[in-house]
């Protein structure tokens, strides 16, 4: 019993160091030059700190980084309001065509993203909010994993 206990802890923590590989190679990238990302795998042989340098200099990162954080934040406040109201409706009212609409809904999942994004675009460009605050937000407001994810918090499983 506990040489599987041991095994099974060797197996965990080689894939832990599996997975972690992807991350150590790209911070270990960042401190080489751009034309030696690709030649030198695991070594650094002439660290540099200027990509560090013209991130901070070059790039307007802090406005990159408020205009990510305002958009993330924004997004979630969105997505949990109209999740919530949502959910709550199906959750507590009962009207007529209520299991119809949540098996609308739950076969929503099925479509896969790709497929619509092209009409989504369409809609999007139509509406004139291409390259716009509100064509980010719009089309993720609301999800069918948040309206069940509101179910499931308040205890309601159908």
């Amino acid at each position: 019993m506990k040489i599987l206990r041991i095994a099974a802890i060797g197996i965990l923590l080689l894939g832990s160091i599996l997975a972690l590989v992807p991350m150590i190679w790209l911070i270990l990238a960042t401190f080489r030059a751009n034309d030696r990302v690709f030649s030198e795998v695991f070594t650094v042989t002439k660290p540099t700190l200027a990509n560090y340098t013209d991130l901070f200099t070059t790039v307007p990162f802090f406005q990159f980084l408020a205009n990510s954080t305002f958009l993330a934040c924004t997004a979630v406040c969105l997505q949990v309001f109209f999740s919530s109201l949502a959910g709550f409706a199906l959750a507590k009212y009962d009207f007529q065509g209520k299991k119809l609409v949540m098996g609308i809904m739950l076969a929503t999942v099925l479509i896969p993203g790709q497929l619509t994004l092209a009409p989504s675009y369409d809609l999007l460009y139509r509406m004139h909010v291409v390259d716009t605050y509100q064509g980010l937000l719009i089309p993720g407001a609301v999800s069918v994993f948040g309206i069940f994810d509101f179910l499931d918090i308040i205890g309601i499983t159908s």
